[in-house]
């Protein structure tokens, strides 16, 4: 049961169709080039750029735990140390990708302003 809610859950946030990057930077770029003042904006999209690649990554070792995690459930002798040392791995590497995520949207975020945040964020939204 275990084994099953955590498939599941990890699934649900990454899995292998990397619905993350796309809910998270379709309609960024755009934004950012008809919003952010134009002495920040190179800037700001170079950072987006790294953001976008640290989603990728995230998706991408998601797909290959989820693979990893799929073979230990199909193999009948797999025991439970193995699915521990599956699932602290995965989180150790996890809360690395995050960190680094998260430095690098500071980073971005340093060359927009609140306001160019807020404009970015609804602009995007209604082209969904």
């Amino acid at each position: 049961m275990l084994v099953a809610i955590a498939y599941a859950l990890m699934s649900l946030f990454g899995g292998t169709d990397g619905s993350f990057a796309v809910l998270a930077t379709q309609h960024f770029e755009d934004q950012i080039k008809v919003t952010v003042a134009e002495e920040r904006r190179t800037l700001a999209l170079d950072n987006l750029s790294l953001v976008i690649d640290d989603i990728a990554d995230i998706n991408e070792q998601m797909s290959e735990d989820a693979k990893q995690l799929e073979e230990l459930v199909e193999v009948y002798d797999s025991k439970p140390e193995e699915l521990d040392q599956l699932f602290s791995s995965s989180l150790d590497l996890r809360m690395k990708q995050i960190t680094k995520l998260q430095h690098d949207r500071m980073a971005m975020l340093q060359h927009i302003t609140a306001d160019e945040w807020q404009t970015i964020i609804r602009n995007a939204n209604e082209i969904k």
